[in-house]
């Protein structure tokens, strides 16, 4: 995945930097480092700490607002295919938690709410009549994909903008300053 981060000022952590803050944000200051103290009975608190964090990360990548969290163009990191009914199947890369926006060519608008399969507006694009169009397109959420309604032409479907909230790569965490407040939790 290309750095198509949208959203500007992202602060950014590698996994020690941010476990550091963490500590001290939580109040789990080291205050002795003239001595060493070694132990074989207790347990790995820096682990416990990762753990906790990466729970909340993942929280918060999954439901912050938009302007808090990383959101990345993933058009070329898709698999897209059009059936004969004009839906567009969109398959998404592994690294994708939520999908911010889509537009397809021809549509007058994009789509940033989408549905469940077992909502009644999923249920209509099962009809040619009822679907979603270029005036009024829709997109159904799926497992890892989305199925948008409808491409204007089978020969002209390739999505102009595919922006999804996406986990950076490994050991990275992106987020903006005010989303300390959300990962923190009930902590702060």
């Amino acid at each position: 995945m290309k750095d198509t981060n949208q959203n500007a000022e992202m602060l950014r952590y590698t996994r020690k930097d941010l476990l550091d803050e963490w500590k001290l944000r939580n109040g789990y200051f080291e205050v002795r480092r003239d001595c060493e103290l070694v132990r074989d009975d207790g347990f790995d608190f820096d682990r416990v700490l990762q753990a906790e964090i990466d729970c909340s990360y993942e929280r918060l990548l999954g439901s912050a607002p938009l302007s808090m969290v990383p959101v990345f163009d993933i058009t070329e990191d898709c698999v897209i295919s059009v059936d004969d009914d004009l839906r567009v199947t969109v398959v998404l890369p592994e690294n994708c938690v939520r999908v911010a926006e889509v537009l397809l060519p021809g549509w007058k608008c994009g789509v940033t709410e989408f549905e469940s399969q077992s909502s009644g507006k999923a249920a209509m694009q099962r009809n040619e009549w009822l679907c979603g169009r270029r005036e009024n397109p829709v997109c159904v959420e799926g497992i890892r994909c989305l199925y948008a309604y409808s491409a204007v032409s089978a020969d002209n479907f390739m999505p102009d903008k595919i922006l999804a909230v996406c986990r950076p790569a490994d050991g990275v965490y992106l987020f903006a300053q005010s989303a300390w407040d959300l990962l923190l939790g009930s902590k702060k």
